[in-house]
C-alpha cells in the first residue's frame, strides 16, 4: 500500500522509523518529507520549497492510506489533508484518518471521509497492519 503521513516536523524521527517499518512489511511512504532540509523562512528558499509542495502534491494522487497526525498548531498538514481530501473526490477508496486528541479541530476534520481515530496503533489494526511490540513501542513515542 501507498502511504502518506502528515504532520509536524517534531515527529519526523518517529516516522522515518515508521517508514522502515513500513517498508520490511512490503508498503511505500509516497514521499518521506522527513527527509527534507528545514527550508524556513520559505520567502528566502522560495523556489525550492515551491518544488518541495509540488511534488508532495503530485505524490498524494498515489496515496492509498493518508494518515494526519493532528495537533493544535502546525499549517502545511493541513494543506496536505486538503490535497487528499481533494484526491478523495476522484478516488474514494483513498482512506484517510486523523489521529489524536485534535481530531475534530476543524470543519475540515468532519469530513465523512476521515476516520478520526485515537493513537497511530488503531489506523494500523484497521489497515490490517501487524501491531509487533517493536512498532507499538516506536508508536508510544507519538505524543498527540
Amino acid at each position: 500500500m501507498n502511504w502518506y503521513f502528515a504532520s509536524r516536523m517534531r515527529h519526523a524521527d518517529v516516522l522515518s522509523n515508521i517508514k522502515s517499518y513500513l517498508k520490511e512489511a512490503g508498503h511505500y511512504m509516497v514521499f518521506d518529507w522527513t527527509l527534507q532540509k528545514s527550508l524556513k523562512p520559505y520567502n528566502i528558499h522560495i523556489n525550492e520549497a515551491g518544488t518541495i509542495a509540488k511534488d508532495i502534491i503530485t505524490a498524494l494522487a498515489k496515496v492509498e492510506v493518508f494518515v494526519l497526525l493532528c495537533d493544535e498548531a502546525g499549517t502545511d498538514m493541513f494543506v496536505e489533508l486538503g490535497a487528499a481530501l481533494a484526491y478523495y473526490e476522484n478516488n474514494p477508496k483513498i482512506r484517510i484518518y486523523a489521529v489524536g486528541k485534535h481530531n475534530l479541530r476543524s470543519l475540515m476534520h468532519c469530513h465523512p471521509a476521515i476516520k478520526q481515530v485515537d493513537t497511530v496503533q488503531h489506523v494500523f489494526v484497521a489497515e490490517s497492519i501487524e501491531v509487533t511490540t517493536e512498532l507499538d513501542n516506536l508508536l508510544t513515542n507519538i505524543t498527540l
